[in-house]
């Protein structure tokens, strides 16, 4: 605390504390107050107290003890470490935490946590799982975590503590299992004739044996463009004729996917006439085969 003192004993073989002069402090807002040679024990002592003037945060030090002597070429540093408590301790508050709900057997996986401490002081984390290792160790806000080969079950925890002994302990149930990739049941355009310039929908369907979520994502060419996306459809517009193709890629919990694609002809957009004389796209598709109009 501010004000406080904390004495410092370095004993020595012989009374060379005699001409030691102005001890300079490093590694800590203390300064020396008073300081002199004693035999205790039998033992020449040298006692020097140390004041702080400003209150300390609460920590460790690695101080040193620095001596200049005009009569000594090197004259001798002492380094000790200095624990500064706190009047009162709030344990770290553990603020989020990744760790994978389903893993392969065998998998190696990060384990990945934050954490905050009220009062500022050093954090530091722990891993323990029942079953799996820990290749890097298991110290650390990152750590990776390797499965067990035998399904089933695993608890992981994390502890994060502070100096002062305050923790604070979270545990997670994995899940070990063999996976099962998704497939596609059905994917196909909803308009027989796609046109540039037009909207057109295309939908699908796919399904996953273990019963995973799905995630589904949309490959494009590059003049496609999508209007509004569904789990299960999308609505998109053609800015130019020509081939073009929609890739579907379906992918589960664990990672592994499935994919589809779709090669299609988009037209030309109808002209102004064609739009007037009001043609089907029926008959622009039998124009196109080269039927009479």
């Amino acid at each position: 605390e501010g004000g406080g003192e904390v004495e410092v004993r370095i004993e020595m073989e012989n009374a060379l504390g005699e001409i030691l002069v102005s001890p300079v402090v490093e590694g800590a807002p203390l300064r020396p107050v008073a300081g002199n040679l004693t035999l205790l024990e039998g033992r020449h002592t040298y006692l020097i107290r140390l004041r702080a003037d400003a209150p300390l945060r609460s920590g460790m030090y690695s101080v040193q003890l620095r001596f200049l002597s005009p009569e000594i070429l090197l004259p001798p540093s002492f380094c000790f470490t200095l624990v500064v408590r706190p009047p009162t301790n709030n344990p770290p508050e553990i603020v989020r935490a990744s760790v994978p709900e389903k893993v392969l057997p065998g998998e190696e996986v990060l384990l990945e946590v934050e954490a905050r401490d009220p009062d500022g002081d050093e954090i530091f984390f722990s891993w323990w799982a029942d079953r799996g290792s820990f290749p890097g160790g298991r110290e650390g806000p990152r750590v990776s975590w390797r499965a067990p080969e035998r399904e089933g079950w695993v608890q992981i925890g994390v502890n994060v503590s502070d100096l002062w002994g305050g923790r604070e302990e979270e545990i997670f149930r994995v899940r070990v299992r063999e996976n099962s990739p998704p497939y596609i049941v059905y994917f196909e355009l909803a308009d027989r004739m796609v046109r540039a310039g037009e909207v057109f929908e295309v939908r699908w369907g796919a399904a996953d044996p273990d019963g995973d979520d799905l995630s589904i994502s949309l490959h494009l060419s590059p003049t496609l463009k999508i209007l509004e996306n569904t789990t299960s459809s999308a609505r998109l517009i053609s800015t130019g004729p020509g081939t073009c193709e929609i890739t579907l890629v379906v992918t589960d919990e664990m990672g592994a996917s499935c994919s589809d694609t779709i090669s299609f002809e988009v037209l030309p957009p109808l002209t102004s006439a064609e739009s007037a004389r009001g043609y089907s796209g029926r008959e622009l598709l039998l124009e196109g085969e080269g039927f009479e109009p």
